[in-house]
This record gives C-alpha cells, structure tokens and sequence, in this order.
C-alpha cells in the first residue's frame, strides 16, 4: 500500500474556505482583474482630460457593479449551501 504524497495530503486537508477560494477563483479574479483596470482606466482618462459624459458614466457604473456581483455570488453561494440546490457543482 502506498502513501500519499504531500501533495494529495494538501488536497484532503484543505479547509471549507479553501475549497470555495479554490472552487470559484477564475471568475472572481476576472471581475476583481476587471474592476481594477476600470479604475486605473478612469483615473487615466480624467488626467489626460475631459471626458465626455457617457463614458464617465459607463465607467462609474462598471465601478459599482461588479461589487454588487460579487456581493451577489457570495449570498448565491450561502443559500445554495444552505438548501442544498446544487446551483455550483
């Protein structure tokens, strides 16, 4: 009988925590990724000079949205848990 390697001890082991960062990290790094450039990208634009009102405003919504989708995925996440409705597999 063989042993496991460290490496096959580490997946076993990981923490509930751990499992969700591991689980739903490709999306969340995007819309983190996403809502930095937007924010970069506006503070460029504004030193460079004016910009029109739509792209402002389509900027700043950028800025407010993506933290209520992830707020959103968490709260998805906990209900899902919670009652067991198979929405992440």
């Amino acid at each position: 009988m063989q042993r496991p390697t460290a490496n096959e001890e580490a997946l076993v082991l990981r923490s509930p925590l751990s499992k969700l960062i591991h689980s739903y990290n490709p999306g969340i790094t995007l819309l983190v990724v996403l809502w930095t450039a937007a924010f970069a990208l506006r503070e460029r634009l504004l030193k460079a000079g004016p910009i029109d009102q739509l792209a402002d405003n389509a900027i700043k919504s950028l800025l407010l949205v993506i933290p209520i989708m992830l707020a959103g995925w968490a709260v998805l996440t906990v209900v899902d848990r919670r009652y067991r409705l198979g929405l992440f597999r």
